[in-house]
């Protein structure tokens, strides 16, 4: 039997005062154009909500807190050797500015923008979409 190294998988969910998301597009090869919730792996020693963080600030530019320090969603990756958990956050400072070398685009869309971009395929991953739904069909955003 084989046996694999379960790799947790931080993100966050950020939506403004009016109700739109901020998401990353994607550069990496096997991936490239998918957009995704700022998110990446959890470093050795750090806790999922720090990694949530670190991912945030690393592609997006933006500094965050966590809303709630417990996910809105858990849930596998397609490799399914990946955790993935999805934090509602809110952005505290900084301007967006972005790894060019990781990432294409940062932007706002709505979640019906999100949904037409998740049924032209152009989500990374069910992850992704079930995060922002979670967040979108939780009670008033401020109590998230």
């Amino acid at each position: 039997m084989a046996s694999f190294k379960k790799i947790n998988v931080a993100g966050v969910v950020i939506r403004d005062t009016s109700g739109r998301y901020l998401i990353v597009q994607e550069k990496r090869a096997d991936i490239y154009g998918l957009w995704n919730i700022p998110a990446g792996h959890q470093d050795e020693g750090e806790t999922l909500q720090q990694a949530a963080i670190r991912e945030a600030q690393e592609e997006t530019g933006l500094r965050v807190e966590l809303i709630k320090d417990k996910p809105v969603y858990v849930g596998p990756t397609a490799t399914r050797t990946h955790v993935f958990q999805a934090f509602p956050a809110r952005i505290v400072g900084g301007k967006i500015k972005f790894p060019e070398d990781e990432i294409l685009q940062v932007r706002w869309l709505t979640f019906q923008e999100i949904k037409i971009l998740n049924q032209q395929g152009k989500v990374r991953h069910s992850s992704t979409m079930r995060s922002i739904e979670a967040v979108e069909h939780a009670a008033p955003y401020a109590e998230c």
